[in-house]
Formats: C-alpha cells, sequence, structure tokens
C-alpha cells in the first residue's frame, strides 16, 4: 500500500501527491528540500506553502526496525508523543521487558508510557463525563503496567519532561526530588 505525502503550491494552492512506501513514510525518508523546490503540476511554481504527511500506525516490524537503529526517527522531535497511543501498549511493554532495543529507544518508549498515562489523567475538566470515563478505563490499565516497570522509568527519568514527572509519578510511587528519583525511600524498587 501507497503512503502519501502533499506538497501544497504556494502560487496556487493546488496540492501535489507523492507517493513513499511505509517504511519512507513511518520514518521520514525522504528529500524535504527536493520536493519544495518541485513544480507544482498545476501551475509550475516551485513555490511551496508546505508538505504534509500522515503518520504511519506501525507495527512489530517497523517498531522493530525503529527500535535497532538509532539513525531512525519517527518525527524529527517527540517520538514518544507518537508512541502514546493504547494500542501500542502490548508491544512497547514486551520491547521494554525484554530489552529487545538500543537504551535510547527504550527510554523513548518508558517517556511514552509516562506520555500515555498523564495524557489520561491531566485536565479531567476539560473533557466530558463519557469521555472522562474512557480515559479513566485507559489510565486503570496503564496505570499498573508502569507500577511494575518503576525502577526502568527511574533509570529513565532524564528522557521523561518534569511536568509529565509531577503528574505520573506519584500514580506509581515515585518522587521526583532534588537529587534525582526515588520511590520514597531513597532508592528505585519494583
Amino acid at each position: 500500500m501507497a503512503h502519501w505525502l502533499t506538497r501544497t503550491c504556494k502560487n496556487c494552492g493546488w496540492e501535489d501527491q507523492i507517493a513513499f512506501t511505509r517504511r519512507e513514510a513511518a520514518f521520514g525518508l525522504y528529500d524535504a528540500a527536493a520536493i519544495r523546490e518541485k513544480a507544482c503540476s498545476r501551475c509550475g511554481s516551485t513555490e511551496c506553502l508546505n508538505i504534509a504527511r500522515r503518520f504511519v500506525t506501525l507495527d512489530q516490524e517497523l517498531l522493530d526496525e525503529w527500535g535497532m537503529d538509532a539513525g531512525l526517527t519517527l518525527m524529527q522531535q517527540d517520538e514518544e508523543l507518537l508512541l502514546a497511543e493504547v494500542h501500542y501498549l502490548p508491544m512497547i511493554l514486551r520491547a521494554v521487558d525484554e530489552q529487545l532495543y538500543l537504551p535510547g529507544k527504550i527510554d523513548a518508549l518508558l517517556t511514552s508510557l509516562c506520555v500515555l498515562l498523564y495524557d489520561h489523567t491531566v485536565n479531567p475538566e476539560e473533557y466530558s463525563p463519557a469521555e472522562n470515563r474512557q480515559r479513566k478505563q485507559i489510565a486503570d490499565r496503564v496505570r499498573p503496567e508502569l507500577a511494575q516497570r518503576k525502577a526502568a522509568i527511574g533509570r529513565a527519568a532524564g528522557s521523561i519532561s518534569g511536568y509529565i514527572q509531577e503528574v505520573v509519578f506519584p500514580q506509581i510511587g515515585l518522587e521526583k526530588t532534588n537529587d534525582g528519583l526515588e520511590d520514597g525511600n531513597g532508592n528505585y524498587q519494583e
């Protein structure tokens, strides 16, 4: 199945669709500068307003490739936001538990789990009662998984933003301190 990147012409607003493989789309393996400079198929202008791509839903094969290659990224920054989806939970837990990937990639996966819990517990006032019930179900599913892996999360704390730590860590028995993170007893016990 082909995946598409959309190049929008600044001159006429026309959107050219450019096909890529699933792998190229997942990891952004294309020459953005060349696409920006490409002539619009409608008016011929080389002025580009923007380039957009839809993110590819990851499968085990793509996640494994990403996890074992330090040079591959899913996004320029904030990969953990892309990975913070409940449907990725089983793949992420397996990769973390079996230490399948490079250490930096494991840290990104642990961060994504914290982001997932954060997203489903913070600011309940912004959601309807039905949405909050669904958010609670997801949080109740993710929280014990994080609590079981709190030692690993403690080791990855340097990769986890302070505002996420402030919300997530108390839920799983970790505290943020000036010297680092602890479980209330000064260590990273599970």
